[in-house]
């Protein structure tokens, strides 16, 4: 049975709604991608940033239960020197790789290292979206103003437009019709390569957003370890290494007179090494170093998933390219005299 053809304004004004849905769900993709590389840019940088924060406390601590591993001999002060070196030993011995710290700062350089290629590639990624993006907001544009045009058109003439009108409805239909493959290509290549990255990278920002989980954490403890407080207490156990010798050869009987003649309050530095172990005790290096090694694994995982993100970025280009073929073809392809017949509203 033939088909019945429809008059080219009715025909364009499908057309029209067709292409414009087409399009508009691709920049409802490529948008989607566009927010989550943003996301990337600072959640990639997660891996370094807590390995850089972990560096700045493994060599305190290091000494810090160095010191006090010496000191738990002495009288009155040994059994809180020898809690905290206890506490910190798995921490930060042996060495290397430094206990759980060194352990947890070597995989995260392996991450960071796994994700150099797409921490150096999103910017690669970045710009054919958003050049693409801006082409399909241009094509966006262009035909919603033909939408409305039309529209207005049958409206007005219904299936009997002046001829005028009418051959140029069926010349923007011809060039729509030509659009039809690069847009169909472009669609492919979202729904095909391009959901995939996003998916991918999705999965990524995750698993890196639960290691951001302990910034807040680790930031915590550096800072306390860079403040006054525990300033203080590291400075008196280098005192007190220093003297470490004689302080050994005074005895419990005057332990106390020793240390303050080299100018300590022995109950003070008790006081002071019990409120640190304390901190030390719950500082949860355990479960970050666990949960790192998960996210290695599966950051891994996805990653073999991933096309290399120059390919990503070669078909973006091209992508960007067919866009801007459509962006031409829509709004120079018809000409002056026919664009304004198709969207003068009167």
């Amino acid at each position: 049975m033939n088909q019945i053809k429809q008059p080219p304004l009715r025909h364009l004004s499908e057309n029209l709604s067709e292409i414009i849905g087409g399009v508009s769900g691709v920049d409802t993709e490529l948008k989607s991608v566009q927010g989550l590389l943003k996301d990337l840019k600072k959640t990639l940088g997660y891996p370094a940033k807590i390995e850089k924060d972990l560096k700045k406390i493994q060599t305190p601590l290091t000494t810090v239960q160095a010191i006090a591993d010496d000191m738990s001999i002495l009288p009155e002060i040994g059994a809180a020197s020898g809690a905290v070196a206890t506490t910190l030993k798995p921490l930060v011995k042996p060495k290397p790789p430094g206990g759980t710290i060194g352990e947890t700062r070597a995989v995260l350089h392996e991450i960071d290292l796994a994700l150099s290629g797409l921490k150096s590639g999103v910017d690669k990624v970045k710009k054919p979206i958003d050049d693409a993006r801006s082409e399909l907001g241009e094509v966006l544009t262009k035909l919603n103003q033909f939408k409305t045009g039309v529209d207005y058109l049958i409206s007005i003439h219904g299936d009997s437009p002046p001829a005028g009108i009418k051959n140029c409805a069926t010349e923007l239909n011809r060039i729509i019709d030509k659009s039809r493959d690069d847009l169909r290509k472009a669609q492919d290549f979202v729904a095909d390569k391009l959901s995939v990255f996003h998916d991918v990278a999705a999965t990524i920002d995750g698993v890196l957003r639960g290691i951001g989980d302990f910034i807040s954490v680790i930031d915590g403890l550096v800072r306390e370890l860079t403040s006054g407080p525990f300033k203080t207490l590291q400075n008196a156990l280098a005192k007190v290494e220093k003297h470490l010798d004689a302080l050994k050869r005074a005895g419990k009987a005057l332990i106390r007179l020793a240390f303050k003649a080299i100018g300590l309050d022995l109950d003070e530095l008790e006081k002071g090494l019990k409120r640190f172990e304390a901190r030390i005790e719950n500082f949860i290096m355990d479960a970050i170093q666990q949960q790192l090694d998960r996210a290695k694994e599966a950051l891994l995982d996805e990653l073999n998933k991933m096309a290399p993100v120059q390919e990503i970025a070669r078909m973006l280009s091209e992508f960007e390219r067919k866009m801007a073929a459509i962006r031409d073809q829509v709004e120079n392809g018809l000409g002056e005299e026919c664009t304004r017949k198709l969207t003068d509203l009167g």
